[in-house]
C-alpha cells in the first residue's frame, strides 16, 4: 500500500520527513529512520516535496543508525507535560514546636536571620514576559523578556532579570509541597462551583414529563442488541451490528420501511411516549455541537421502542441540566456568533436542518442551545446510570454532553483547602497555651488574613523576601523570536482533560468527579531537554500549522546557559524552615548530587519545555542582631559575618529530613509519596526528553468511554503516578 511522505525543513542540520496518511499520520521523524529506498528517492528534492512510497518505511537492520538523543516514543501514560506530587494523608503537616518566635518585632535566640545568595542557571531557554500591556488578541507583536533599570546603576541602565515575585511564587509552591502544607489562598468563587464536564452515553431514554420543581420523568427503551443509530439508504433501514457482529444490519427488503418485528417505522421529530407497540425512528442529531467529518455522520435517525416499565423520576434533573447549559463552554465568544458547518449533509451529523438541500449551512448557536434546552415530552435524552443502580445520574440531549459534577473542586481538596481569610492565624490561644494552627508554608510565606473587627484571624507578613534576580550586564535575549505551538486549549477541551487531575479508581481507570473524593495533588510540569538546548521542533508553531490561530505571539527567550543572580532574605526561621526553603530552591540538597541532576521550573512556556533552571546557593550571610541594634548608621555597621554556607545548608537540610522522617511513621523521608513524586518531577533528564502538549481534540484528551453504565471504559488507563515514571 502506498504511503505519502513529505520532506520537511532540516532541524539542527538533520533532514526531517512527515508521514501524511495511515496510522502514523502527521508524525514527524528524521529521514534516517526511513529505509534506504525511501531516503534515496528524496535525494536532491527540496523541502516540501511529497512522494508516494510503495515500500515499507522502516529501515532494514543494517541501515539503522543508533541515536542516543532520540528516545523511544513515550507511552500514552506519561506522554503528558505535567504530573502531580500527591498529598500525604488527609491533613497538612504541622510543626510540633509551634510558632513561638515567628515574629517580626525582634530577632529571637534559636532562630536564624540572614541572606542567601542564589544563582539560577538556565538549562533550557527561559521566558519571563515584560510588564508592557499588549492586547491578548495581538498574536503578531513579539513579546520581550522582562527588564528594568538596575537599582545599583547611577544612570539607570536597563538590565534583564526575573522579578522577585516570580521566584517567590515558584518557591512557595515547592515549599508547600515539600512540607505537605495547605494550598496557597484561592478564590472560593471558582472552586465552589460544580464543574460541568464531558460525559458520553449511547443509552437513550424518552422524556415523559418535566415538573415545576425541576424533577424529570424518563421512560426506558427496549434494547434489541443492535445500535439505536440508524440511517435510510436505497437498501433499506440500516443499523450497526451488536458487539461481535461487525458491519451493517439490513432489517428489511429494499424499498420497504419496516423493522424486525414487522411493524412499520413511525418517523417524526419526537417519540410518542404512549406508543409501546412500535419502533419509532425519530429525527436525531448525535451531537448538537459542531463536529465535522464524524464517522457516524450518516446516522440521522434514532430507533427506539418505549417499554411498559414505570417511568424513572430524577429529582432536580431538569433544573440541573438547564443550569449546566449556562456554562461559558456553550456560549460563543465575540466575533464568533455561529458554529459554521460546511459540507454535504451525509458528512456532518449536525446538518439535519439542511438535509433537503444537502449543501453547506450555517446555524446560529442560539438555535442549538434552544434545542438542547427543549425537554418536552417525547424528547430523547442519553443517560449515564449510577454505579449502584440503574437510575440515571446524568443525562444530555446529545451523545457527548456535559453534566455538573457531584463534588466541587473545593470538596476534592479535602483537608488541603486553605482556610477563609477570617480564620487565618498562626495559633489558637486558650487556657494559656498556643495551639498551632498555621502550617510551615503559611508561617514562613505569610497570608492575607482579615482585619475586620471581630474576626478570629489576622494578617501575617512573610518572613522571607525575594529580590530581583538579575542577568549579567551583557546578557541579551535570543535575537530571533521563538514561535511556540498552542499553549491553551479552546473552550471545551479542558472539560475532557480534567479527568487526569483525579486519582485512579476501580480497575485502575479514571474516576469521575462524582466518584473521586480527592484530587491527585499539586501539579508540576516535567523538565524537558532537547539537542543543544534549543526549543524542540515539536513545541514550535511550525509543527502545528493547523492550529496557527491558537498559537501565542512570538517570544524572545533567554538562551540556555544564561545566569540570574539574586538574594533571598529571611528572618526568625528555624533550622527546619530553612531546610525546607533550601530544598525548595535547590532539590539537589535533598536528593544528593550523586542521585543525578535536579532543578526547578519558572516563567512561561513550561509545558513546551521552557523554564528549567539549576540552582546554586553560594553563601549564607548571618546578620548580627546586637551589632545592628547598637548602630544607627549603616556605614558604621561591622562587616556581615559570613559562615560556611555548605555546612550551614547541610545542617538545616538534615533537620528538615529528620522532621519528614517523623511524619513518615519513623521511616526515611524518602519513603513519603510526595517526596518520591518530586524526585522524578524535579529531575533534569540527561537525554532528550519530550513531553507532548496534546492538541485540543476528541482523541487528544483523556475522557470517558462509550460503554453504557461504565463511562470510564474505552479509554486509556489513568496516568501513572510521577513516582512510577523514571526520568533518565
Amino acid at each position: 500500500m502506498a504511503v505519502t511522505v513529505r520532506l520537511l525543513q532540516p532541524i539542527n542540520g538533520e533532514a526531517m520527513a512527515q508521514i501524511l496518511e495511515g496510522s502514523a499520520a502527521h508524525k514527524r521523524r528524521p529521514l534516517r529512520e526511513f529505509n534506504q529506498k525511501v531516503r534515496d528517492r528524496f535525494v536532491g528534492e527540496p523541502p516540501g516535496a511529497i512522494l508516494k512510497c510503495l515500500d515499507n518505511l522502516a529501515p532494514t537492520p543494517e541501515n539503522v543508525v543508533p541515536v542516543p538523543l532520540q528516545p523511544p516514543e513515550p507511552s500514552e501514560f506519561d506522554d503528558n507535560p505535567y504530573n502531580f506530587a500527591a498529598w500525604e494523608g488527609t491533613t497538612p503537616f504541622l510543626p510540633e514546636a509551634g510558632h513561638d518566635g515567628a515574629t517580626h518585632e525582634r530577632w529571637h535566640a534559636g532562630r536564624h536571620s540572614g541572606r542567601l545568595h542564589v544563582r539560577l542557571e538556565a538549562v533550557t531557554p527561559v521566558f519571563v514576559p515584560e510588564g508592557t500591556f499588549l492586547d491578548s488578541a495581538d498574536r503578531e507583536t513579539p513579546r520581550w523578556f522582562w527588564s528594568c533599570p538596575h537599582p545599583d546603576d547611577a544612570i539607570g541602565t536597563v538590565r534583564y532579570g526575573i522579578p522577585g515575585s516570580t521566584i517567590k511564587g515558584v518557591v512557595r509552591t515547592l515549599f508547600e509541597t515539600w512540607t505537605n502544607s495547605l494550598l496557597t489562598a484561592i478564590s472560593p468563587k471558582h472552586y465552589e462551583e460544580h464543574i460541568p464536564y464531558r460525559r458520553r452515553s449511547a443509552t437513550p431514554m424518552v422524556v415523559k414529563a418535566v415538573h415545576h420543581n425541576g424533577d424529570i420523568e424518563l421512560l426506558r427503551c427496549e434494547a434489541d442488541g443492535l445500535s439505536p443509530f440508524a440511517h435510510w439508504s436505497p437498501g433499506g433501514w440500516r443499523r450497526r451490528g451488536a458487539v461481535g457482529q461487525p458491519g451493517m444490519q439490513v432489517w428489511n427488503p429494499p424499498g420497504e420501511v419496516a423493522f424486525p418485528d414487522g411493524t412499520a417505522a413511525v418517523p417524526g421529530d419526537f417519540v410518542d411516549p404512549a406508543n409501546t407497540a412500535q419502533y419509532q425512528a425519530v429525527r436525531f442529531r448525535a451531537n448538537l455541537l459542531w463536529t465535522p467529518q464524524h464517522k457516524h455522520g450518516r446516522y440521522n435517525r434514532l430507533v427506539v421502542k418505549v417499554t411498559t416499565a414505570p417511568a424513572v423520576r430524577v429529582a432536580g434533573g431538569a433544573e440541573r441540566y438547564r443550569n449546566g447549559l449556562k456554562h461559558p463552554f456553550f456560549h460563543p465568544t465575540e466575533g464568533h456568533p455561529h458554529y459554521v458547518m460546511t459540507g454535504p449533509n451525509d458528512s456532518h451529523y449536525t446538518n439535519i436542518p439542511d438535509k433537503e438541500t444537502g449543501g453547506p449551512c450555517t446555524e446560529p448557536v442560539d438555535a442549538r442551545l434552544e434545542e438542547m434546552r427543549d425537554l418536552r415530552p417525547g424528547s430523547i435524552v442519553f443517560v449515564v446510570p449510577g454505579a449502584a443502580s440503574t437510575a440515571p445520574v446524568a443525562f444530555g440531549r446529545n451523545v457527548n454532553f456535559t453534566w455538573p459534577a457531584l463534588r466541587t473542586p473545593l470538596a476534592l481538596l479535602a483537608g488541603f483547602a486553605p482556610p477563609a481569610d477570617a480564620e487565618e492565624r498562626l495559633w489558637d490561644e486558650a487556657n494559656g497555651a498556643r495551639d498551632t494552627v498555621a502550617d510551615l508554608a503559611r508561617a514562613t510565606f505569610g497570608f492575607a488574613g482579615s482585619q475586620a473587627e471581630g474576626a478570629v484571624g489576622h494578617p501575617f507578613r512573610a518572613r522571607v523576601r525575594f529580590g530581583t534576580f538579575w542577568a549579567a550586564a551583557e546578557a541579551m535575549p535570543a535575537p530571533n523570536a521563538v514561535s511556540l505551538g498552542p499553549l491553551t486549549a479552546p473552550s471545551g477541551s479542558k472539560l475532557k482533560a480534567r479527568t487526569v487531575y483525579l486519582p485512579r479508581g476501580r480497575d485502575q481507570r479514571y474516576q469521575t468527579y462524582d466518584e473521586a473524593t480527592t484530587l491527585r495533588g499539586r501539579k508540576f510540569y516535567w523538565h524537558q531537554r532537547w539537542t543543544q538546548g534549543l526549543v524542540a521542533y515539536d513545541h514550535t508553531a511550525a509543527a502545528h500549522p493547523d492550529q496557527s490561530s491558537q498559537c501565542p505571539p512570538p517570544i524572545h527567550v533567554m538562551p540556555q546557559g544564561s545566569t540570574f543572580d539574586g538574594i533571598v532574605d529571611f528572618d526568625n526561621l528555624t533550622n527546619l524552615e530553612i531546610g525546607a526553603l533550601l530544598v525548595s530552591l535547590d532539590p539537589r540538597l535533598f536528593f544528593g548530587h550523586e542521585a543525578g541532576d535536579f532543578g526547578i521550573k519558572l516563567g512561561k512556556g513550561k509545558p513546551r519545555g521552557l523554564g528549567s533552571v539549576r540552582t546554586k546557593i553560594s553563601v549564607r550571610v548571618r546578620r548580627s542582631p546586637a551589632d545592628c541594634y547598637e548602630s544607627l548608621a549603616a556605614s558604621a555597621l561591622p562587616p556581615e559575618a559570613k559562615e560556611d554556607g555548605a555546612r550551614f545548608c547541610e545542617a538545616a537540610v538534615q533537620a528538615f529530613k529528620d522532621w519528614l522522617g517523623t511524619k513518615s511513621g519513623g521511616g526515611a523521608a524518602s519513603t513519603l509519596g510526595f517526596v518520591r513524586d518530586l524526585e522524578q518531577l524535579l529531575r533534569l533528564p540527561s537525554t532528550t526528553s519530550l513531553r507532548k502538549y496534546h492538541a485540543p481534540g476528541y482523541d487528544g484528551m483523556p475522557g470517558f468511554g462509550n460503554a453504557d453504565g461504565d463511562p470510564q471504559s474505552g479509554r486509556p488507563l489513568a496516568m501513572q503516578p510521577a513516582r512510577d515514571l523514571e526520568v533518565t
